[in-house]
């Protein structure tokens, strides 16, 4: 099996490649080292790959044990991981060994793929016991077993996380293999739209781009797009994960409107963003109160005078004491203050206020709150907003 492996992937190997051979003390015994002229071992074997081919690589071995106790296991896994080098990239080979083998090495491979920066190029098992009437064994690539590890820590990234980065390096991986052939330029480009757009919309999401995450556009494109990632990874698993991040993306499903941001708000609470979700909310609350009005909503002028109009409102201000840009703008202002979603909702945007300020000051002010009293806040107030909102919607 080692030198069908090494006839197969392995011929372009130089001086700075390395084959590494794990051994049992009986394995080294019967089947490394020649027995003279009755049999050969696997180190010959390989020398004489290395003559015949005419090629240069290192030939390594590493003592493990028969792995017949967990103590054992675990000791076989520390010879290997520590045989990998930074940046390796790896053919493996799980035939030989017992039955836990093959898993004992997927989860070293993702273990090394986090500490030591390596890269799958191949696992293959010869599958001897299903040899033909010709004594011909198959070997299975079983290299997608350990993509849909990687999709499934992915995804789980992405749907509990947020976090989009494991997936974009992922798509990113498969649209450079496909650009490798111009016959497959088009599906190459699919899959890089489909990262760039995720990727622009975790940006959106973080830095809180509610014109953008408003719009909808970007979901829409995605949602689109996501067949062309299950058409690339066809192993049935595959199509499950492609559900549950359509499902992820299922809100975001209006165009232009005030949906989007209520979802996105639910988005950063679930996902941990706090000050994301608390900015948001004071915003979207502004965002509509404009709407209900027929102002423009992208205006700043506009903006900030609701924001002045929710104090005057929520403080009980008498006129005779507003603010010089609020009696600019009185027609506008009373406009404001007199519309029905502000009694509703200007209470809930002054009640995020001090922890928005307290938490955009990083908590060096001399009454900071706790980090846990912003999370408990924003659950408190966000499912208000979102209920009046809605209501509006409606009508």
């Amino acid at each position: 099996m080692q030198e069908a492996i090494f006839r197969l992937f392995c011929s372009d190997f130089t001086e700075e490649d390395r084959v590494l051979i794990f051994l049992t003390g009986a394995a080294r015994k019967s089947n490394w080292e020649s027995n003279g002229d009755t049999k050969k071992g696997l180190k010959e074997t390989l020398e004489g790959i290395k003559r015949e081919l005419n090629i240069g690589f290192q030939i390594v071995t590493g003592d493990i044990p028969e792995g017949r106790t967990e103590k054992e296991i675990w000791e076989i896994f520390r010879v290997v991981f520590e045989a990998l080098n930074n940046n390796d990239e790896l053919i493996l080979d799980v035939t030989h060994g017992f039955r836990s083998i093959p898993m004992l090495g997927l989860v070293l491979l993702n273990y090394a793929r986090f500490l030591k920066n390596i890269s799958v190029k191949g696992i293959f098992y010869g599958a001897y016991e299903a040899r033909n009437e010709n004594n011909e064994a198959p070997i299975f690539d079983i290299t997608s077993f350990d993509r849909l590890l990687r999709w499934s820590n992915a995804a789980d990234s992405f749907l509990n996380y947020g976090i989009t980065g494991p997936m974009e390096s992922l798509v990113k991986e498969r649209a450079a293999i496909l650009r490798e052939k111009t016959e497959n330029f088009e599906r190459a480009k699919k899959l890089e739209q489909f990262d760039r757009i995720l990727g622009e919309i975790a940006k959106n999401f973080f830095t809180v781009r509610g014109r953008e995450i408003l719009s909808g556009r970007k979901f829409e494109i995605e949602k689109q797009n996501i067949d062309a990632i299950a058409d690339e990874f066809i192993e049935p698993p595959f199509g499950t994960i492609k559900n549950k991040i359509q499902e992820k993306l299922r809100p975001f499903e209006n165009k232009n409107s005030i949906k989007n941001c209520l979802a996105a708000v639910k988005w950063y609470i679930r996902h941990g963003l706090i000050q994301q979700g608390i900015t948001l909310t004071q915003e979207l609350i502004v965002t509509f109160i404009l709407q209900y009005l027929d102002f423009p909503w992208d205006v700043l002028a506009n903006r900030e005078l609701v924001t002045m109009c929710i104090t005057v409102y929520s403080r009980n201000i008498p006129e005779a004491k507003w603010d010089d840009k609020v009696l600019q703008e009185r027609k506008k202002a009373l406009k404001i203050l007199s519309c029905e979603p502000m009694e509703k909702l200007g209470g809930l945007f002054e009640a995020l206020r001090e922890y928005r300020n307290d938490i955009n000051h990083g908590g060096f002010l001399e009454n900071a709150r706790t980090a846990r009293k912003f999370k408990a806040k924003l659950e408190a107030v966000y499912p208000e907003v979102e209920r009046v909102i809605s209501n509006y919607l409606l009508k």
